[in-house]
């Protein structure tokens, strides 16, 4: 994973595996997916799932991302207790039979049983670990972080090269000192390259997406920050580490997870289309009788903007752009808008990283 210069921490939903089933070559090649492990949609008829199955999710990623590539899944809050244990079995026992090169993901913070288990399953698959560093990780002096990181390893059972190391300041809302953010992770990644710079994979994440499109006016454009672009421009003002570092994001998505379902609804037709440093962003009216049809309405609001991409840049935009155009495809829903936007996201990414070094 020496060439990942992008790690996309993304949902285990079917429109962000359909969108990395659709990368290009090149651009997978440079990626390696984060998959954050969320319950299934409620529905209104069935109780409510109490937890993931991990086995679909394992399938999902044979189907699109495939078993080339190494991907990192993270259970998150569902790694804990006897059920966390049992999940790490699933997830070990899917990978193989499914030729998925998994790497389990962990925090500072997990307790002895969620260690132990991340130990087991890091063991029995070898695919190496990811260790996921958080805001409040951040605040601790950076001597202990150090130190507690290497502990952790030592248990585990894995070294610096086998180690992808997300160092991840969560939701970029309008309070977040970005600033100080980067310049925190730039202290605790000079802390740990000084004595090896061999790590796997250093990478720094942050999302900026807002929680829903609520907000916006229907039918407008509307301009939103990527945040996390300026936290990584603030990084990269500080003095140039003697390696790689990737960048990280949310994709189009908003960063928290939940530890319970949310409710399965029909999303009114939306687009969310990265920009340079920012999002366009359109919402149509659930009430109105169109329904879905909108949708190609929105599409042709992005396809007549000075920053659409092309047809030609990706799956997503080729979609995008026969929307518009309505070139034999239907208007979709969720799954489809999510995939398209997701899609033409971690392309715009990598194409910018690769070209100019900014996301």
């Amino acid at each position: 994973m020496s060439d990942c210069v992008y790690v996309p921490l993304l949902k285990s939903r079917e429109g962000e595996f359909v969108s990395l089933g659709h990368l290009s070559a090149r651009t997978s090649a440079c990626v390696t997916p984060l998959i954050e492990v969320v319950l299934p949609f409620a529905t209104r008829d069935d109780p409510p799932p109490t937890a993931p199955d991990v086995t679909r999710v394992v399938s999902k990623l044979a189907q699109h991302w495939g078993t080339d590539e190494r991907v990192v899944v993270d259970l998150g809050p569902f790694a804990h207790g006897l059920d966390g244990a049992k999940l790490c079995g699933e997830l070990v026992e899917a990978s193989r039979v499914l030729r998925v090169r998994t790497v389990p993901a962990i925090r500072l913070t997990a307790d002895d049983d969620v260690v132990n288990s991340t130990a087991a399953a890091t063991s029995s698959l070898r695919h190496g670990l990811c260790v996921r560093l958080t805001v409040d990780d951040l605040l601790e002096d950076t001597p202990d972080l150090v130190l507690a990181l290497r502990q952790l390893m030592t248990i585990v059972g894995v070294r610096p090269p086998a180690v992808d190391l997300v160092v991840d300041c969560g939701t970029l809302d309008a309070t977040r000192n970005v600033r100080a953010l980067a310049r925190r992770a730039h202290r605790l990644l000079t802390a740990l390259t000084e004595k090896t710079s061999h790590w796997r994979t250093l990478a720094v994440a942050g999302g900026a997406f807002p929680r829903d499109l609520s907000g916006l006016e229907f039918d407008v454009l509307t301009e939103l920050p990527r945040r996390e672009t300026a936290l990584w421009s603030e990084f990269r003002a500080h003095p140039r580490l003697d390696r790689l570092v990737a960048f990280a994001d949310y994709g189009v998505g908003w960063p928290p997870v939940s530890d319970r379902a949310e409710r399965g609804f029909g999303a009114p037709p939306q687009l969310r289309y990265a920009a340079a440093r920012r999002w366009l962003a359109v919402r149509a009216d659930r009430r109105d009788p169109r329904g879905n049809d909108q949708f190609h309405d929105l599409c042709e609001l992005i396809v007549r903007h000075p920053e659409f991409a092309g047809p030609g840049f990706s799956w997503g935009d080729r979609q995008i752009g026969r929307a518009a155009a309505r070139d034999g495809i239907g208007p979709g829903s969720a799954t489809q808008w999510r995939a398209y936007a997701t899609n033409h996201h971690v392309e715009h990414v990598v194409d910018r990283l690769t070209s100019t070094g900014e996301p």
